[in-house]
């Protein structure tokens, strides 16, 4: 990040999931920085944060990660099918209850005569 950088330490930890405390205790940790909650962190200890947090997260694979993805596109297909196949039922249903409509007003009126 540039030196210039600049965040709110609980806005900062709300987006990488940790507690400010989690935030400010690395910092301290690495750069011997006390702050408190309501501060900010600037350049410097916002990179410590992320290469400490990116250190501690790292994953072997995204296969998982992805397969998940995939899992997910998958069932959103099938959903949008069956929504698809309701949606013709119900068209259907509504044709067949506007014949039953049409013949019995055809019925009613060969009866009148």
């Amino acid at each position: 990040m540039e030196t210039n950088s600049k965040a709110k330490i609980r806005d900062f930890a709300k987006d990488l999931n940790v507690t400010p405390n989690d935030a400010i205790e690395i910092v301290a940790n690495y750069l011997g920085v006390e702050k408190k909650v309501g501060a900010s962190f600037i350049g410097e200890e916002l990179d410590v944060v992320l290469d400490k947090l990116t250190q501690d997260n790292q994953v072997d694979s995204f296969d998982e990660y992805l397969a998940e993805g995939e899992r997910a596109r998958e069932e959103r297909a099938r959903a949008a099918q069956r929504a698809r196949e309701e949606e013709e039922k119900r068209a259907e249903e509504e044709a067949r209850r506007e014949e039953a409509k049409k013949a019995e007003v055809a019925r009613k009126a060969e009866e009148a005569r």
